[in-house]
């Protein structure tokens, strides 16, 4: 996590649910977070309009990401996922680092 969303996380969420924080700052942290790449040239600018543009392959793993179309699609599930999920600490609420009590 880069230093804005390390920042922003414990000030928004308060106790508040973990999925409506992720969803309301991804944008935001996705930009921060690649935002430098840019600058530095290896990453066009128009690369920040989306997701990644290539298949990703992880060496060594059994894990299979999925495919780069499907990532778009995923995301609002994912947020969904989080909103509605009711252990705590499987959307890291009840972590200290998003700044919430146990």
């Amino acid at each position: 996590m880069t230093a804005k969303p390390r920042k922003e996380a414990p000030k928004k969420s308060g106790g508040a649910n973990a999925g409506e924080l992720v969803r309301a700052a991804h944008r935001d942290w996705y930009r921060e977070m690649f935002q430098p790449g840019v600058a530095a040239g290896p990453i066009g600018a128009s690369s920040l309009a989306g997701y990644r543009n290539g298949a990703v392959f992880l060496r060594g793993s059994r894990h299979v990401p999925p495919r780069r179309e499907a990532v778009r699609d995923a995301m609002p599930a994912l947020f969904d996922l989080l909103e509605n999920e009711p252990e705590r600490r499987v959307t890291a609420g009840g972590s200290p680092r998003i700044g919430s009590p146990r």
